[in-house]
């Protein structure tokens, strides 16, 4: 839903809102309580109002010092998330799809100014108010060293086991590349992502954007290979270096289409085009001109270079109508929601029975 809480379906009817929680005698407001304004009970998180359908504003479990390290990574792995999708609403160039007549059919977004949005969401708040501590250029470090911290306390069992944590940090630093590393740098950096995930393809399956994240890696290497091809092969060092990038980029193809393959319509991230591996000098070694988009924005900036909002938001709605148009009877019937599927199930279930 590209963090537009105006486009979530109502689920009040399906799970009940939390009702607010009792004080507690002897309760104390902790610091950190005090400086962003929020309480970190669970009971009061869950019963605020803004996190109804999630988390918003400063995130409560990372400034929590009595959460477990690894909740605090998570936390602030989201936060990091939802503040890159509020950028990319903020800066994205209105262009605005037309009907047959003309007429614009979705809404615009309206800004008093640059500094204050009506539809600024509560996080949008939070990271202005605390830019120091809540920007995703301050929250990806304090993931990493709350990872080595718990790393050098656990027993050494626990580090592999976890180690999907330390991919998403080092993956979100690579799409948001804060610090303006070199392309080597960043190369090298892919390349033990994509690595990792080769070496364990069931972190795809773990909760969150991780897919998105990890095939948004691999759209950077396809744009730095076309970079090493257009730039020409000149010496031994280029061509090593363009033959490993399309190695692991080939390597990783085929781990994210499988995955991919399983996922509905609606959950995909970008198609990972073949490479042309007889591409002349002026050829693209990958072209991603006719991908297939995916939804959210974020990720559509990872692959769009060079095409304009316009035409992304046109393939991404060519996309979907496609996919609709492709999807058999079969998967028609299950691309729904949980009542639909529960009601399915018991025809199922009765159908069983019956015979």
């Amino acid at each position: 839903y590209n963090a537009s809480e105006a486009d979530l379906p109502n689920i009040d009817g399906s799970i009940p809102r939390v009702s607010a929680p009792y004080d507690v005698d002897g309760s104390r407001t902790t610091d950190a309580e005090k400086k962003y304004g929020i309480s970190t009970l669970p009971s009061r998180v869950a019963a605020s109002p803004v996190n109804q359908m999630w988390i918003q504003g400063t995130p409560p479990i990372l400034i929590n010092e009595a959460a477990p390290p690894k909740s605090r990574v998570l936390d602030a792995l989201a936060c990091t998330i939802r503040t890159s999708l509020d950028e990319a609403k903020s800066r994205q160039i209105k262009e605005q799809p037309q009907s047959s007549r003309g007429k614009i059919i979705s809404r615009k977004r309206k800004f008093l100014s640059d500094a204050d949005a009506e539809d600024k969401s509560v996080t949008e708040w939070a990271v202005n108010h605390h830019p120091d501590d809540l920007s995703c250029s301050s929250l990806l470090p304090e993931a990493s060293n709350l990872l080595k911290k718990d790393e050098e306390e656990s027993t050494p069992a626990l580090p592999s086991i976890f180690g999907g944590h330390r991919l998403l940090v080092s993956a979100l630093d690579v799409i948001l590349n804060l610090d303006g590393e070199a392309e080597d740098f960043q190369m090298q950096k892919i390349f033990n992502i994509l690595e990792g995930m080769i070496e364990r393809p069931i972190l795809l399956s773990q909760g969150g954007p991780t897919y998105h994240i990890f095939n948004n890696c691999a759209i950077f290497l396809a744009h730095i290979i076309n970079k090493f091809h257009a730039g020409g092969l000149n010496d031994v060092f280029a061509t090593a270096q363009f033959e490993v990038a399309l190695n692991f980029y080939n390597g990783s193809r085929i781990v994210l289409e499988k995955h991919r393959s399983k996922l509905p319509h609606r959950l995909r991230c970008h198609e990972i085009p073949r490479p042309h591996l007889n591409a002349s000098s002026g050829e693209l070694v990958i072209d991603m001109s006719n991908t297939s988009l995916c939804n959210s924005r974020n990720c559509q900036a990872c692959i769009a270079v060079g095409i304009s909002p316009k035409e992304a938001a046109k393939r991404v709605s060519t996309n979907n109508d496609s996919n609709n148009w492709q999807k058999s009877d079969s998967e028609k019937e299950f691309d729904c929601n949980d009542h639909a599927l529960l009601s399915i199930l018991r025809r199922i279930i009765s159908q069983e029975e019956m015979m």
